[in-house]
C-alpha cells in the first residue's frame, strides 16, 4: 500500500474543508433566500390583509351611515304618513260636516219656501179680507140714513131693531178683529221667514268655512303626498345602497378569509408545519362544512356503499380531531398531498354543482356521529401489504 505523506493529507484535508465550508456556505444561502421569500410573501399576505381590514373597516362605517340615514328617512317617511292619516280622517270629518250642512240648507230651502208661501196667502187672506170691509163700510156710510130708516120700519118690535143694530154692529167689529188677526199672521210669518233666511245665512257661511278648511286640508294632503314619495325615493336609494355596501362588505370578509388561510399556510409552511396544494377558492370558502364533507365524499367514495362513504367522512373527521392536521375542515381538506380529487380540480366542480343526495346524507350522519372507522387517518384503494379495514375499494389505515 502506498504511503501518503503528511502534506499530501493536509492539502487534501484542507481543499475538503474549503469544499465542505462552500457547501454549506451555499446551502445556508440557499436556505436564507427560501426563508426571505417566505418571510416576503408572508410580509406581502400580511400588507394585503392590513389594507383589507382598513377598507374592510371603511365600509363598515359606511353601512353604518347609510343605516342611520336609512332609519331617519324611514322615521321621517312614519311620521309623515301619519300625519297624512290624520289628514285624511279630517278630510273625512269635513267632507260629512259638508254633506250634513248641505242637508240641513236643502231642508231649510224648503222651509223657507213653504214660509213664503204661507205669506203668499196671508197677504191674500188680508187683502180679501180688507177688500171685503171695505165695500161693507162704503156700503153702510151711503146707505146710512135709508138703512137706519129702513130698519125702523122693518122692524117688528124694540127687540128686534135693536137686534139689528147690534148685527151691524157686530159686524164691523168682525171685519176689524179679522183685519188685525191676518196682519198677526202675516207679521209672524214675516218673522219666520226672516228667521229661517237668517238661518240660511248662517248655512251658506258655515258651507264656506268648511269648503275652505276643505281646500287647505287638501292642499296640505298633497303636499305632505309628495313629501312622502320623495322620502319613498331616497328610502329605495339608501336600500339600494346598503344592499350595495353589505355585498361589498360581504365580499371583503371571504377575500379577508382567505388571505388569512394563506397566511396561516405561509406561517406553518416557514415552521415546518402544514402546507396547502392550493388556496381554497371562494366557493370553498363561502361552502358550509355540510357541503365540503358531501363534496370530498362523492368524490372519494360516490360509487361505494353508504358503509363506505361513511368511512371517508369518518377519516376526515378523525383527521379534523387530530393534532396532526389541521383544525379547520377546510384545512385538512386542502392540505398538500392528501385528496388527490382538490388536486386535480374535481372537488371545485362537485362542490359547485353540489354533490348527490347520498353523499349529502352520509355527510350529514357523519356530522350527527355515525362511526365506522373510529380513529384511522388514512385510505387508498386496497393493495397488497397495508394492514386495516377494507370496506368496498378503500382501504383504511393508521
Amino acid at each position: 500500500m502506498p504511503q501518503i505523506s503528511i502534506e499530501y493529507y493536509m492539502k487534501v484535508k484542507n481543499k475538503m474543508n474549503v469544499k465542505t465550508k462552500r457547501s454549506l456556505l451555499l446551502s445556508g444561502l440557499v436556505l436564507m433566500a427560501a426563508a426571505f421569500a417566505i418571510t416576503a410573501h408572508a410580509s406581502t399576505t400580511s400588507e394585503k390583509i392590513s389594507d383589507l381590514n382598513e377598507k374592510k373597516a371603511q365600509t363598515e362605517n359606511q353601512l353604518k351611515t347609510t343605516e342611520s340615514r336609512l332609519s331617519e328617512l324611514e322615521s321621517s317617511k312614519g311620521s309623515l304618513e301619519s300625519y297624512m292619516s290624520n289628514l285624511n280622517t279630517q278630510l273625512s270629518e269635513l267632507n260629512a260636516s259638508l254633506s250634513v250642512l248641505e242637508e240641513q240648507s236643502q231642508a231649510k230651502s224648503a222651509e223657507i219656501a213653504v214660509t213664503r208661501t204661507e205669506l203668499e196667502a196671508a197677504e191674500a187672506d188680508e187683502q180679501s179680507q180688507y177688500d171685503a170691509m171695505k165695500k161693507r163700510i162704503k156700503f153702510l156710510y151711503e146707505k146710512e140714513d135709508s138703512e137706519y130708516l129702513e130698519l125702523l120700519i122693518s122692524s117688528e118690535s124694540i127687540t128686534d131693531l135693536l137686534n139689528k143694530v147690534s148685527f151691524v154692529s157686530q159686524l164691523a167689529d168682525y171685519d176689524r178683529k179679522m183685519l188685525v188677526k191676518l196682519q198677526d199672521t202675516k207679521n209672524l210669518i214675516v218673522e219666520k221667514a226672516a228667521a229661517l233666511e237668517a238661518e240660511q245665512n248662517e248655512l251658506n257661511t258655515l258651507q264656506a268655512q268648511i269648503i275652505d278648511q276643505e281646500k287647505s286640508v287638501t292642499a296640505l294632503v298633497t303636499s305632505t303626498s309628495n313629501e312622502i314619495t320623495q322620502f319613498k325615493s331616497q328610502i329605495e336609494s339608501s336600500q339600494e345602497e346598503l344592499a350595495a355596501y353589505e355585498a361589498k362588505l360581504l365580499e371583503q370578509e371571504k377575500e379577508l378569509e382567505k388571505l388569512q388561510f394563506t397566511a396561516a399556510a405561509e406561517q406553518a409552511a416557514s415552521a415546518g408545519g402544514f402546507s396547502y396544494v392550493v388556496a381554497p377558492s371562494e366557493k370553498a370558502m363561502a361552502s358550509s362544512n355540510l357541503d365540503l364533507m358531501a363534496a370530498i365524499i362523492e368524490c372519494e367514495a360516490g360509487g361505494e356503499s353508504y358503509e363506505g362513504k361513511i368511512a371517508v367522512g369518518n377519516v376526515v373527521m378523525n383527521r379534523l380531531n387530530s393534532s396532526r392536521y389541521p383544525d379547520t375542515l377546510i384545512g385538512v381538506l386542502y392540505q398538500k398531498y392528501q385528496f388527490a380529487p382538490v388536486t386535480s380540480g374535481r372537488f371545485e366542480i362537485v362542490l359547485n354543482r353540489g354533490a348527490n343526495a347520498a353523499c349529502y346524507q352520509a355527510a350529514q350522519n357523519v356530522f350527527n356521529g355515525e362511526v365506522v372507522i373510529p380513529y384511522y387517518l388514512h385510505f387508498r384503494t386496497v393493495i397488497p401489504g397495508i394492514t386495516g379495514i377494507i370496506i368496498g375499494g378503500h382501504i383504511f389505515y393508521e
